[in-house]
């Protein structure tokens, strides 16, 4: 055979298998993320977990784990996990704004600030970057920058659950409990296991001095 087509045929099989997830650390990702809808966490945490450890380059699984660990507060195990899938795919916007989040909730607001510049940069449409983006911007007093990006959020009229929330935290952030409400009330219909929601909503009802609901949500 001609030593040039082995050589390619032999670089089209390298770029297959580097391009391909294991199919057991594919069947744990699949498997965790169906866990972590029907909201069973810690099965959820193995799944992902084990995933990684059958593809330590599955960047998808990384992303997933940053998630749920957001979810349950672990913000130094996600800041990580987001970390490595950045490492190996730093085009993705959802992993930038998720370790902004991390930074954020961690209280670096400078990373967390170009983390979520990073996501924008990437994903210009990116809703919930903008919206975490003007509560770094609202912390650091930066009201001009806010505002900015508290119209941006406005203007997206969401449909999803996530948008819904985005729209309600600039409500919230702007004072305005009541459009806040309609919009968190919305994302938990979409949504209704999501707890980041029934937090911001409980937010809401503890400034509102509505402590029987607020403890309802925080539940």
């Amino acid at each position: 055979m001609n030593p040039r087509r082995i050589l390619i045929s032999s670089l089209l099989v390298v770029i297959l298998i580097a391009g391909c997830a294991p199919p057991e650390a594919q069947q744990h990702l699949e498997q965790g993320q169906k866990y972590q809808a029907a909201w069973q966490l810690d099965q959820a945490l193995s799944e992902y977990t084990q995933a990684l450890e059958h593809d330590p380059k599955l960047v998808e699984a990384y992303v997933q784990r940053g998630q749920l660990n957001l979810t349950v507060s672990e913000f130094t195990q996600a800041q990580a996990d987001f970390t490595q899938a950045i490492a190996l795919d730093a085009k993705r916007a959802d992993a930038f704004a998720g370790r902004g989040l991390a930074n954020h909730r961690l209280r670096d607001l400078p990373a967390a600030l170009a983390d979520f510049d990073q996501a924008i940069a990437l994903n210009p449409d990116y809703v919930f970057a903008y919206a975490r983006r003007s509560v770094v911007y609202w912390e650091q007093a930066d009201t001009t920058k806010a505002q900015a990006d508290f119209d941006r959020v406005v203007a997206s009229e969401p449909k999803d659950a996530l948008g819904n929330y985005c729209v309600g935290l600039v409500y919230n952030l702007m004072k305005d409990e009541d459009k806040a409400l309609t919009y968190y009330n919305t994302a938990l219909e979409l949504d209704p296991g999501n707890s980041e929601y029934f937090r911001a909503r409980g937010l809401v009802f503890v400034d509102q001095n509505d402590l029987d609901h607020a403890l309802a949500d925080f539940d």
